[in-house]
């Protein structure tokens, strides 16, 4: 039963309009659903106007479609009938971390970088998750002197991807997560898709497990692929806002590539210095090493009119436009203009940049 003249719409569900949809997200519900632009716009009437005023500006054919609508925002938790929309004043738009760093992807060859500084310098700057990636086979001591020198430090996360090499057994690797509690792994290459859990994912979702998977990883151009897989549902507003003003990629984040140098991401070309001579903190002070941090997906061609850009990722690195700096990622096959999902490499307009980035070997042909 109706106590109230106006829908007050939860503060935890934010809408993601589209060109063809707008999606409307429930963070407490970790879930979305879709909708017509349309309906839409008639919840961002609610947030101004009376329902009987919106009601009264409604076309007589379209009065019971409203009022259905109204009962499915009521029935399923989106909005709730109040008497005074200024009693629930609006979430301000803001994102604050307390970390300079947040995230790390470090890149090895055959060469291995100074790990002990490296790992100094992270935990100076706060970073909480790490990912090294192999791309050749790396001895299971050499991953344990590696994983050494992060020990005894506030890293809420290491993810390692490594080559599959049959020495490198279940037990062997469960071993390591169990000597480093907060470590996990990936291992590709691998003859079957199969996911372990470890006791810890009760307690810590992800950590100890070993999750291994049949696609090759040759180098860091492997990277930067968009699908419905690899959207993040976010459970709390700061996730949300992260995602929505800062690049979902690259904010906060610090990478070194194969040969050391210090990069935004390992696959962008500008580097800011080679770890060997220069310090992590003192690239971080450098107004040019954050400006890609400010990119959002409000900034980035076709992007800005898709309903996924908020629990999208992004990739700067690899775009269908090389020389745009506001290009839409290569690897994304989704139209938002048509809603359909299309292989990316398949796509006439998209075999100039594969080849740019020398990417046919790693494309569908």
């Amino acid at each position: 039963m109706s106590t109230g003249d106006f829908l007050f719409i939860y503060t935890n569900v934010f809408l993601i309009k589209g060109f063809t949809r707008t999606m409307v997200l429930d963070l407490s519900k970790t879930s979305w659903v879709f909708f017509d632009n349309d309906y839409a716009e008639l919840i961002d009437l609610f947030k101004t106007d009376s329902i009987s005023n919106i009601r009264k500006n409604i076309d007589p054919e379209s009065i019971g479609d409203f009022d259905n609508f109204v009962t499915f925002l009521i029935n399923n938790d989106y909005a709730a009938y109040v008497d005074d929309l200024s009693l629930f004043p609006k979430i301000e738009e803001v994102w604050y971390s307390p970390y300079k760093i947040s995230n790390s992807i470090i890149d090895f060859n055959d060469k291995i970088h100074d790990m002990k500084k490296i790992s100094e310098e992270l935990f100076l700057l706060g970073c909480q998750y790490i990912e090294l990636r192999f791309y050749s086979e790396i001895e299971i001591d050499k991953v344990k002197e590696i994983l050494d020198c992060f020990r005894d430090k506030d890293f809420r996360s290491i993810h390692l991807i490594i080559k599959y090499n049959e020495k490198l057994t279940n037990d062997l690797l469960f071993s390591v997560c169990a000597s480093h509690l907060n470590i996990s792994f990936t291992v590709y290459n691998s003859p079957v898709n199969e996911y372990f859990k470890n006791e810890l994912d009760n307690v810590l979702p992800s950590m100890g497990c070993i999750n291994y998977i049949q696609q090759n990883i040759i180098d860091c151009r492997s990277c930067g692929v968009i699908n419905s897989t690899i959207f993040f549902n976010p459970k709390n507003v700061g996730l949300f806002m992260g995602n929505k003003l800062y690049n979902s990629c690259l904010n906060r984040k610090i990478s070194i590539d194969t040969e050391g140098y210090i990069k935004n991401c390992p696959s962008m070309k500008n580097s800011f210095g080679n770890i060997e001579d220069k310090s992590l903190l003192k690239v971080y002070e450098e107004d040019a090493f954050k400006d890609i941090w400010n990119l959002n997906k409000d900034q980035i061609e076709t992007c800005k009119d898709c309903e996924f850009r908020y629990v999208c990722s992004d990739c700067r690195a690899y775009t269908e436009n090389p020389d745009n700096a506001f290009s839409k990622p290569l690897k994304c096959g989704y139209n938002p203009y048509t809603g359909e999902w299309h292989e990316w490499s398949l796509n006439p307009l998209n075999q100039k940049a594969i080849k740019h980035y020398r990417m046919e070997d790693f494309v569908i042909s």
